[in-house]
């Protein structure tokens, strides 16, 4: 029997698609796969998306249902096809994306009705739904009209962002989640490149007005930052044998806020998010099936090592 879910509900708004990995294809899109976790956690968490009238879109849909996640803010286009990502690992084996533009998730149109927007306590979104005009448009129409919490994901993926734009979304965030690389890049924009991390966050966090920062840190785990408060912690990463990266940091958002909306303390929702983004990180693709007694034995598993 399905558990039944927390009231509060979390808007992940951006890309649905299937990432063309060498072995095949796999579901995914950040915002998508953050909606996903957050659901596997417990709590209610929609995707706003738009994918094409074509089989990729249909089984899209057959997923969705498949695992009981809210559809009903998923758009179909008939001009657009559904978005494919194609997936592939360089030198160091590290992660690699080619992201075919446009697709039907940049033409993303404002809900109806649009009042349902209040509904929502949390809106996840990323930079790539910025890189077209219209989806752009949807996006701020809902931020400027929104009183939920707004988290930011930077995720960024080149060609697709800008200075200008980048700027322009961190004005909206509540919540920031970046790696080290967005970090020193923002850094770098700000005229802080050569600080230390310490205090490049700091400046990002008042430059912006942002109340808070998560920032992971591969290897070295991660840390939370409040602006408010004035404290900072961090949390160790978990030892995994790596299979593939793929969505380990949208996961690792995920846990964080199903931990913060169940009212989990900052440093356990930092702990609980790094056992996921591991356990993510020892499966292929960013939306393995599990079950909370699968994250209990890994973690159990990690610490008796």
């Amino acid at each position: 029997m399905k558990e039944e879910k927390q009231h509060t509900k979390v808007l992940c708004i951006g890309e649905l698609l299937w990432d063309m990995i060498p072995t095949g294809k796999m579901i995914g899109g950040a915002p998508f796969n953050v909606a996903y976790h957050i659901n596997k956690l417990g709590v209610d968490a929609k995707i706003l998306t738009r994918i094409g009238n074509d089989t990729d879109g249909q089984e899209l849909m057959i997923f969705l249902d498949k695992h009981q996640i809210d559809s009903h803010l998923v758009q179909v286009d008939s001009q657009q096809t559904t978005s494919k990502v194609e997936v592939y690992y360089d030198d160091t084996n590290s992660v690699k994306y080619n992201i075919v533009y446009p697709t039907a998730w940049d033409f993303l149109e404002l809900p109806q009705p649009f009042e349902l927007i209040e509904e929502i306590d949390y809106l996840v979104f990323g930079s790539l739904i910025f890189r077209n005009q219209t989806s752009k448009d949807t996006l701020l129409n809902i931020l400027e009209s929104s009183k939920a919490t707004r988290i930011f994901d930077v995720n960024l993926r080149a060609p697709h962002f800008s200075k200008e734009s980048i700027f322009q979304i961190l004005g909206y965030t509540d919540i920031l989640k970046l790696n080290e690389d967005e970090l020193a890049l923002i850094s770098d924009w700000l005229g802080q490149g050569s600080r230390g991390i310490s205090h490049q966050t700091d400046t990002i966090l008042d430059t912006f007005g942002i109340k808070e920062l998560v920032l992971t840190l591969g290897a070295e785990g991660a840390m939370h930052k409040s602006r408010e408060l004035g404290e900072t912690y961090f949390c160790q990463a978990q030892r995994v044998q790596i299979v593939d990266t793929i969505g380990s940091g949208d996961s690792f958002l995920a846990a964080f806020i199903a931990a913060r909306i169940q009212g989990k303390p900052i440093r356990e929702s930092l702990h609980s998010a790094s056992v996921l983004a591991a356990f993510v990180t020892s499966q292929k693709g960013g939306c393995p099936i599990y079950s909370q007694s699968d994250l209990n034995y890994f973690e159990w598993h990690n610490a008796v090592l």
